[in-house]
């Protein structure tokens, strides 16, 4: 069992721990991939670790960490993270938890205040439709409610949403409501760009069983005209092949009996004839099924007439595979294509672009087999690629790169790979793509400079910017210094409160890295809402000079204090703000704005300031 986990995404690792008890669980996952939400919840049960986690993340990567938690299906669980995250909920967390099926996450995300902005008409109907594809009633009708007035034009591309995902009962009910304002289906809807039925029609062909498609469909006509490119889905015979159902063949038999009996379509006598564009298209979308049946789909358009071709078809098979991101999957796809088109991948212009993306993916085996078919990547294709893969911490697939001999820039793959929090590629980037250093004492690698440790800073890997500097890369540099504003480790600074991550914000206090006043490097969390990196900041006394006058009059501190207030810091923050920001009149601030915030807060906020203002002053904030 150790040996299959070896080979196994971290996520799907992690998730097989929680369901076979002769493996020890284990905390582990990657935030950018996908991962069942039942398991993700267990990795985080207690709320103290997951503020523990949050203090070691980058605010990108807390952002995904939230994204899972709404996705979990649990509002306690959601709401703990947001709280541990110190994060707003935004319209891509509404989503997803309406794509969980989660109704009451929705109704408390969405409370007035809570949201970064508020939601218009576009923003409700993106969120009924994730709610669609969710197959969850209760949160669809919940979502209708929200605009009435736009409900029925976004009903009908919600409905096809739930179609494509296989909720036939919710697709009929959305198609009600559509239906119940006939004027609506004279217009055309934005995002709705084909005429007619056809998106709605080729939704449910794809999604649904073959007894839903015979009842939605069954009555009314196919549209087969207007193909838009290669595996372009909306054709009703390339939705057959793509289906999400194992009943695809029979839908595909169903769509070319529907479309020979109408009118001018021929003979009943003889088959349907498709042209070889259709064949393509239907070629195409059974390649990108990610079904393990996507081989019998592929052959039976051969056996119909299709002709195996390699135009346009990296893209789509890179796409279609993102359901099952495995590099096998890809290898399969472009070795069956190999063995049946005329010429090879290796002579298609885009082949070099093709191998630039599985590096980037780190996807090792593919770029095997390229190379192996004769693939010879172009060096300004491949430098990019590898820069994406430094940062996203693929090094198996950069050390066979490497053996390539193809070009690398040495200090921009170290910046990226430091910018991405990878330790490992880091190191053997100074290993591999670097000159050994001169011996003697005081000699120091040339990779090691300023900006690579402030980068690293910014990527909030602790572990990373605690090597560095062990390392003794410095934290200053006269010669970046003479050709910027702020000094580099002013710099370091700057990027850390820009990525909110706590933890590396006490390793440069407690690795003494020189930081400019107070004012500033308060004012700069203060943009970017970390209020917890702030408060850090604040109990570690790394702030104790905010009431001294500032030299920068953007930076005085009735500016950071509004700002603070605008931006939306919880009472306790801004309480402690107040005080170490004072002694100051409150009139000085004016009408102050507290920006977005949820009813309760929003009050608890004004009534606290309107108490300072009549007399009690900034002292009663202590």
């Amino acid at each position: 069992m150790d040996r299959v986990m070896a080979h196994l995404p971290t996520n799907d690792a992690a998730a097989l721990r929680f369901v076979s008890s002769g493996l020890t669980p284990k905390a582990e996952c990657n935030l950018s991939q996908l991962m069942p939400a039942w398991a993700f919840a267990l990795l985080l049960p207690a709320p103290d670790t997951c503020m523990r986690l949050a203090s070691v993340l980058t605010r990108k990567r807390r952002e995904r960490l939230v994204a899972h938690a709404v996705a979990s299906g649990s509002l306690q669980y959601a709401q703990a993270t947001l709280e541990a995250t110190g994060l707003r909920p935004s319209l891509e967390h509404v989503k997803a938890a309406a794509q969980a099926g989660d109704l009451a996450t929705c109704e408390w995300l969405t409370q007035p205040g809570r949201l970064r902005k508020s939601l218009d008409s576009s923003d409700w109907k993106a969120i009924l439709e994730a709610a669609a594809s969710s197959g969850n009633l209760p949160t669809c009708r919940w979502a209708l409610a929200q605009d009435p007035g736009f409900r029925n034009g976004a009903a009908m591309q919600a409905a096809q949403a739930a179609a494509r995902a296989g909720h036939a009962a919710v697709c009929e009910e959305l198609l009600a409501v559509w239906r119940a304002a006939p004027e609506l289906q004279r217009l055309q809807p934005a995002g709705f760009p084909l005429s007619g039925m056809r998106l709605f029609h080729a939704a449910v062909i794809q999604g649904c069983d073959m007894a839903t498609v015979q009842k939605l469909c069954g009555g009314e006509q196919l549209e087969r005209r207007g193909l838009k490119a290669p595996g372009d889905v909306t054709h009703p015979f390339a939705a057959a092949l793509a289906s999400r159902t194992p009943d695809w063949a029979a839908k595909a038999a169903w769509v070319e009996s529907a479309l020979a009996s109408q009118p001018g379509a021929g003979s009943a006598e003889e088959p349907l004839a498709w042209s070889q564009d259709e064949l393509q298209t239907a070629l195409h979308a059974a390649l990108c099924s990610p079904g393990e049946d996507w081989r019998a789909r592929a052959e039976w358009c051969v056996a119909r007439g299709a002709q195996a071709c390699w135009s346009d078809l990296k893209s789509e098979l890179l796409q279609a595979t993102a359901a099952h991101p495995t590099p096998a999957a890809v290898v399969e796809r472009l070795a069956w294509v190999q063995e049946r088109a005329e010429g090879g991948v290796a002579a298609q212009s885009w082949a070099s672009e093709l191998a630039a993306k599985a590096v980037g993916e780190g996807s090792v085996s593919v770029l095997r087999w390229l190379l192996h078919v004769g693939v010879r990547p172009h060096g300004e294709t491949m430098r990019p690629a590898a820069e994406d893969a430094a940062e996203e911490g693929h090094l198996e697939v950069l050390e066979f790169a490497r053996e390539a001999a193809w070009p690398m820039e040495p200090y921009v793959m170290a910046l990226r790979a430091a910018r991405g929090g990878s330790l490992a590629v880091l190191q053997w980037v100074l290993r591999a793509l670097y000159p050994a250093p001169e011996p003697g004492p005081g000699a120091r690698h040339p990779g090691l400079t300023a900006e690579l440790f402030f980068t690293a800073a910014e990527g909030g890997c602790v572990e990373t910017v605690r090597w560095l500097a062990a390392q003794g890369c410095p934290v200053s540099d006269a010669a970046w210094d003479a050709t910027h504003i702020w000094t580099a480790s002013d710099e370091a600074w700057r990027r850390v409160a820009r990525s909110g991550c706590e933890a590396a914000a006490m390793l440069l206090a407690e690795l003494g890295v020189p930081r400019r006043d107070d004012i500033e490097l308060a004012y700069d969390v203060v943009i970017w809402g970390e209020w917890r990196t702030l408060d850090r900041l604040h109990e570690a006394g790394l702030l104790s000079g905010l009431g001294s006058a500032s030299t920068r009059g953007m930076n005085h501190p009735r500016q950071l204090l509004t700002r603070a207030f605008e931006n939306g810091a919880p009472l306790p923050t801004l309480q402690w703000l107040v005080a170490a920001c004072g002694p100051f009149s409150w009139a000085e601030l004016g009408d102050v704005g507290v920006g977005r915030r949820v009813k309760s807060e929003r009050e608890e906020v004004l009534a606290w300031i309107a108490s300072q203002q009549a007399g009690e002053g900034p002292e009663a904030a202590a």
